[in-house]
């Protein structure tokens, strides 16, 4: 009788730990995203700084504008480097430079000899700005893979999350997949399982089958699971 009493003192103890860890990862996600929209807001204004520092370093030494002030190029700079950096980022889906490599044949036929020197040049400065603009293009991906992460998370309450908790415990005892009719209790409802299953895996703890009836605990999740 106290061996029964031990065992369901330890698998409580196991419980609260794996909810604990649950939490802390839901408070990571959202350092995550305020780091990612902090960082990629900022960045946004790394290429108009840049152009309007070059048109006042440039066009007063040409004799034109000589009264320019830098924060009037850096303004219209915004209004249209910006909306074109998202617009390239979201057209392209994240894979600029690759796309530009392969349009100009690089990732093709990797024994192209340039026909002249002038040709050589002319793909090396095209490879330069599609790199540059790639960098430049690391703004609007923070964002936008913030914004995906906000459309993909899972509200959950506290039971919630402690029923997920429990789930995570009966995965970490199975040594492979585990059919989700038996992890579904009486008068639970497939819906309800499935804002558990979304969640879990959206923050890596579980992997789902294709067909949807068997889940896993991921490798990486057994990790942080230290007993």
């Amino acid at each position: 009788m106290q061996q029964l009493t031990y065992r369901s003192a330890t698998e409580e103890e196991r419980l609260n730990r794996i909810l604990m860890r649950i939490r802390n990862i839901q408070g990571w996600f959202w350092f995550r995203i305020t780091a990612k929209f902090s960082i990629g807001i900022a960045l946004s204004f790394l290429g108009p700084a840049l152009v309007a520092s070059t048109f006042h370093s440039f066009l007063p030494r040409a004799g034109i504008l000589q009264s320019l002030d830098w924060l009037t190029p850096f303004v219209l700079s915004c209004f249209i480097l910006i909306p074109i950096l998202y617009y390239a980022e979201w057209r392209t889906s994240g894979n600029f430079f690759l796309d530009e490599m392969r349009a100009q044949g690089a990732g093709t036929d990797s024994s192209y000899i340039p026909a002249s020197y002038g040709e050589f040049r002319l793909r090396q400065g095209a490879a330069i700005a599609a790199l540059y603009t790639e960098i430049l293009l690391l703004a609007p991906r923070l964002v936008f893979s913030a914004m995906f992460d906000l459309r993909q998370r899972v509200e959950l309450t506290y039971d919630e999350l402690t029923r997920g908790a429990e789930i995570v415990l009966e995965l970490s005892d199975a040594t492979g997949g585990v059919s989700v009719a038996n992890l579904r209790r009486a008068g639970e409802s497939g819906k309800s399982l499935r804002r558990l299953f979304q969640y879990l895996r959206f923050h890596d703890w579980i992997g789902v089958s294709k067909l949807g009836d068997n889940v896993w605990l991921l490798t990486t999740a057994r990790k942080r699971l230290i007993f």
